[in-house]
């Protein structure tokens, strides 16, 4: 999950807030790390340029996440797409007659 200020997608500048999968674990209500998921919202609101100030603005922002786990738990995992096939190679023993077969991808 990827949170950026609004208006700000193209700004060079710009530091996105990322939760990962395996982090996730950190904003849940049942099993979460209240204190890290409290840090980790207050460094999101400095990057997102919020008032920082604001405990509100902090605790809002976390119970955001944690209202988002359930999309971010279940996107299915990244498949790498298939790269094209470039060459074949058969490879024969022909006192054995063992043949290999392999491809080479592009990359």
């Amino acid at each position: 999950m990827v949170l950026i200020r609004t208006g700000s997608e193209l700004d060079d500048r710009l530091i996105p807030c990322v939760v990962t999968q395996n982090r996730a674990w950190i904003w849940s209500e049942e099993i979460g790390d209240p204190a890290e998921a409290a840090r980790t919202a207050f460094l999101f609101a400095q990057a997102l340029q919020l008032s920082i100030h604001d405990k509100s603005t902090i605790i809002r922002l976390a119970m955001f996440v944690n209202d988002m786990l359930g999309d971010l738990l279940s996107i299915p995992p990244y498949q790498p797409l298939e790269t094209p096939t470039v060459a074949e190679a058969v490879l024969i023993d022909h006192s054995t007659g063992r043949t290999v077969e392999t491809e080479m991808k592009d990359v």
